[in-house]
């Protein structure tokens, strides 16, 4: 049984405004509370995950961690049930993100997803 305490309210029953503070949004939901949330400065950035969890063919469980750049990887040898190669992965022990982890995500997005004046007309 699902013990979440998170609700999804529909946009029409909720008012939205922009706050006075930058970065901030308020809102009026459906109980008629007013909410303000202050988001972070500066811009947001992102990362792959660095962790995976799996049951392997013996019933044991494992978390391992995910190098920027090698959860499709990890996930290809999980669909496959390769263990093997899920083993040589480290141990997930809480690492977190460092400022080289987002730089790496950033260049593997850049190359994945060019932006359209960088990708060069073919020759018909």
């Amino acid at each position: 049984m699902d013990q979440s305490t998170e609700t999804t309210i529909p946009a029409e029953k909720i008012s939205v405004q922009k706050g006075t503070e930058p970065n901030t949004v308020i809102f009026r939901g459906e109980d008629g509370v007013t909410h303000t949330i202050k988001l972070p400065e500066g811009p947001m950035r992102a990362a792959a995950p660095n962790n995976m969890e799996y049951e392997d063919n013996n019933g044991v469980k494992h978390s391992i961690y995910l190098p920027q750049g090698t959860v499709d990887e990890a996930w290809d040898h999980l669909e496959n049930e390769r263990w093997d190669e899920l083993a040589k992965f480290a141990p997930y022990t809480n690492q977190g993100c460092t400022e080289d982890d987002f730089k790496k995500f950033a260049e593997l997005q850049a190359k994945k997803y060019p932006k359209p004046s960088s990708i060069k007309a073919q020759p018909e």
